[in-house]
């Protein structure tokens, strides 16, 4: 019988903690009968939000190709479809035969087109379809990145603190060490080259090889969006120091007050940096909040055809992405344009769904920051906040989450859980609940606070 004893050291000392010990807590707690307000996890329609029409509908026309041409039509007799969308609906069977057959390891030729000619439209700059390969999400092409750079125990990977804990995990359970390099909370945790120049020097006297340093723009769990300097600074920091950077984009379209993103691709290039190779990673999971689509693709750039080879060879040994989406991430990337019949549902939607999330990380910061004894940066995009906690000697902000949970229903992640300063805490929290839900979960929040601080 396989007992742990047999299991993997390095899979028993991963933790992925926006999924941990808490998460299962309140699982128990709901089959109990109590209501959770789950503030965990970037899930947006397991919070209500809901999904594209026009997205939804093109995918249920090529799942079902017999529907394509046919009239259906809602109680009021209009036509629920627009006849644009089964245009779109028919040129993807046309090229692809169904959605039931697997793909090419790389991807579907054509939506990597497409994802390279959007690439093109929003930074200016050349893309080529033969350096993207599409993803169950942007997740699994993070570690098969870093599972083709990880070649022994010493390969060091410089990783943001708080970080998103895929990549602590990953890291782990692959066997390579994991370099934090702290981000500035007082700056709206920008990054910074001083901190990134002490972590390698103190990795390296540990014999640590560096071979790639992480940064997430714009930031999970800090809701934060580098401006354009430091983006600057990071690549020639990693230019300096030969490494490869790993350009987590998943958050791009979550821009909140007028904020900017700006791409690594686009100044890596306008830099000259051919020395730097390059992985972005870009997922429908946040842009569009289709999590369970599991769409994604990875960009790179200054990468050799024999290195691109060998990450084709590793997606290969799962055959391919799931093609439904892959087609969906060609849809998210090849909106609907002014002229055509579906626009306007399309361009409503996606307007409120991205107003409705800026009004939440209103509510939040305003809310977080009403507290005394409490305050968050700035959130300026992803849907997340990060909030600091000063408690009391003796308690730690896994007291504090736990406490939370069992009193009010409340799930958050312990900011431990991503990593922070020593002696500092915080809790990563999502913006997702509904607004009104949002506003009765802040009202707990500060009862809850008042009272565990006293």
């Amino acid at each position: 019988m396989l007992t742990l004893n047999d299991i993997s050291k390095n899979v028993i000392d991963m933790q992925y903690e926006v999924r941990g010990a808490l998460v299962t807590r309140a699982g128990q707690m709901e089959k109990e009968g109590r209501t959770i307000v789950k503030c965990n996890l970037g899930n947006p329609q397991e919070l209500g939000q809901r999904p594209l029409s026009y997205l939804r509908q093109v995918l249920a026309l090529v799942t079902s190709p017999d529907l394509i041409g046919t009239s259906i039509k809602d109680q009021n007799g209009n036509e629920v479809i627009h006849a644009d969308l089964h245009q779109r609906a028919r040129t993807i069977i046309d090229i692809t035969r169904t959605v039931g057959r697997y793909t090419e390891s790389a991807g579907l030729e054509y939506v990597r087109r497409q994802v390279a000619e959007f690439i093109t439209r929003r930074d200016s700059i050349p893309a080529s379809p033969d350096m993207i390969m599409l993803t169950d999400g942007a997740s699994p092409a993070v570690k098969s990145v870093l599972q083709a750079i990880i070649s022994s125990p010493k390969t060091g990977i410089m990783i943001p603190v708080p970080r998103y804990p895929l990549y602590s995990a990953s890291i782990t359970a692959l066997g390579g060490q994991a370099v934090g390099y702290y981000l500035d909370e007082e700056h709206d945790w920008e990054t910074n080259v001083a901190e990134m120049e002490r972590a390698y020097s103190e990795a390296k006297k540990r014999g640590i090889d560096i071979k790639a340093l992480v940064v997430i723009n714009p930031g999970n769990p800090t809701g934060d969006v580098l401006p354009e300097h430091d983006i600057i600074d990071t690549i020639k920091f990693a230019q300096e120091h030969n490494l490869t950077i790993l350009a987590d984009e998943v958050y791009q379209d979550n821009i909140f007050n007028g904020n900017k993103f700006y791409s690594f691709a686009k100044h890596v290039l306008e830099l000259k940096a051919d020395d730097v190779s390059l992985f972005s990673f870009h997922s429908g999971s946040k842009a569009v909040g289709e999590c369970g689509l599991r769409m994604g693709y990875m960009e790179m750039r200054n990468i050799p055809t024999e290195v691109y080879d060998q990450m084709v060879k590793i997606q290969s040994v799962s055959l391919c992405a799931n093609h439904i989406g892959q087609v969906a991430m060609g849809l998210m990337v090849t909106p609907p344009r002014p002229g055509e019949a579906s626009f306007t549902i399309y361009d409503r939607e996606y307007k409120e769904l991205q107003r409705n999330l800026e009004e939440k990380a209103k509510l939040m910061y305003e809310g977080i920051n009403r507290i005394p004894g409490m305050h968050t940066a700035e959130i300026q995009g992803a849907m997340y906040a990060f909030p600091h906690l000063d408690l009391p000697a003796g308690k730690t902000d896994v007291d504090y989450c736990t406490t939370l949970l069992e009193e009010t229903g409340i799930l958050f992640v312990p900011g431990s859980g991503f990593g922070q300063r020593a002696g500092t805490n915080h809790f990563r929290t999502t913006l997702l609940p509904p607004k009104a839900e949002l506003a009765s979960m802040l009202s707990k929040l500060e009862k809850f606070h008042k009272v565990f601080v006293a």
